[in-house]
């Protein structure tokens, strides 16, 4: 018997807290659209970065640095985000061979952006092992062609597929990762997280349940 594995572990990581109190500034990104819609949705494809002050200006805020991860799969998204935390943006992510660009060529920011004073991670948390044999020509899109195909299909997935940020405004801001370098912003939102995944069908293709799994504040 022959078990294929899909795996992925995405998280907040701790330092993020540190953000908590800090006023956020501008959304920078390589490349991106703005729609003026009601939210304000941001669509990006490259990194991105949050730059954050501090009422301290001799103590310099940290940047957080976003990478869109994951992909599409048997067992449905597996979307994350990479974070890092920057001293300041890196403006040399572009600058190479391949990507001779340089530097950070959108930046939005919005009257709204306040004091963080909540940040929350949503996600789908699935385990479980899915017996594939005899479902040969349902399982065979995900394979390479020639593929011999398993028996079994273990799952075990932890995404991240929206982070939010309350502000001392009452607006919350939501980075949608969308794999692949891909991010979607909803910007000055007044929906809660809790009224997020319980509407979420109507956000994503892929209706599935999806919980609060981190909360910092």
């Amino acid at each position: 018997m022959t078990t294929f594995k899909i795996e992925c572990h995405f998280e907040l990581p701790a330092f993020v807290q540190e953000i908590i109190g800090l006023t956020m500034d501008t959304i920078l990104a390589d490349s991106g659209t703005v729609f003026l819609g009601d939210p304000i949705s941001l669509n990006c494809w490259s990194d991105i970065i949050l730059s954050f002050n501090n009422d301290h200006w001799m103590i310099p805020a940290p940047w957080l640095q976003f990478a869109s991860k994951g992909n599409e799969s048997y067992a449905g998204n597996l979307y994350g985000v990479e974070i890092t935390k920057k001293d300041r943006p890196d403006y040399s992510i572009r600058n190479s061979e391949e990507n001779p660009q340089k530097g950070y060529y959108m930046h939005f920011s919005s009257k709204n952006f306040g004091k963080v004073v909540k940040i929350v991670g949503i996600g789908e948390v699935r385990k479980e092992d899915v017996v594939t044999a005899g479902q040969e020509e349902e399982i065979e899109c995900f394979f390479p062609k020639g593929t011999v195909l398993p028996d079994v299909i273990s799952i075990d997935k932890r995404t991240l597929e929206a982070i939010g940020f309350l502000f001392d405004t009452g607006k919350w801001l939501y980075i949608f990762p969308g794999g692949q370098g891909h991010f979607r912003f909803d910007v000055d939102v007044d929906i809660s997280p809790e009224e997020l995944i319980s509407n979420w069908e109507t956000l994503d293709d892929e209706p599935k349940p999806l919980l609060i799994l981190q909360v910092f504040e």
